[in-house]
C-alpha cells in the first residue's frame, strides 16, 4: 500500500470530526502545493516538498499539524498554538468544535513550503 492509500485509510478510520478535518487539510495541502508529495512516516500522514513540510495527527480529543520547521516561522502566523519544548517544530491543535482559518493556513502553507525551496 503506498503512503497516499495510507492516509486515506487513516482518515476513513477516523470517522468522526477529526477524520474529516484532516481530510480538509489534505485537501487545501494538496491545492496549496500540487506537486507535495504525501508519505506516510511514524503511523503518520507527513506532506514533504524539498524536505518534509509538516504531518498531521489524529488524537483522542484534537487534530495536531506540525510543522517541521515552524520555529522558522513563527514569526509569519498566530496559528500556532501548542505550547513546544521542540527546538524547531510547531504545531497547531484543533479540538472538536475549532474551525479551520482556510487563509492563514495557506499562508502558513506556503511560507513552510518556500523555506524549504529556498534551503535547497
Amino acid at each position: 500500500m503506498n503512503a497516499s492509500d495510507k492516509i486515506s485509510e487513516y482518515i476513513h478510520k477516523n470517522q468522526d470530526w477529526r477524520g474529516e478535518l484532516i481530510r480538509q487539510i489534505r485537501t487545501l495541502i494538496q491545492e496549496t502545493q500540487p506537486e507535495i508529495e504525501e508519505e506516510w512516516k511514524w503511523n503518520s500522514p507527513v506532506w514533504s516538498h524539498y524536505g518534509m513540510v509538516c504531518s498531521a495527527g489524529a488524537f483522542k480529543k484534537h487534530v495536531s499539524l506540525t510543522f517541521f520547521k515552524g520555529s522558522d516561522l513563527e514569526k509569519d502566523t498566530q496559528l500556532f498554538n501548542s505550547p513546544s519544548d521542540a527546538k524547531s517544530t510547531r504545531s497547531i491543535i484543533w479540538k472538536e468544535k475549532d474551525t479551520l482559518q482556510r487563509e492563514a493556513l495557506i499562508k502558513l502553507l506556503q511560507s513552510a513550503i518556500n523555506l524549504n525551496r529556498n534551503n535547497v
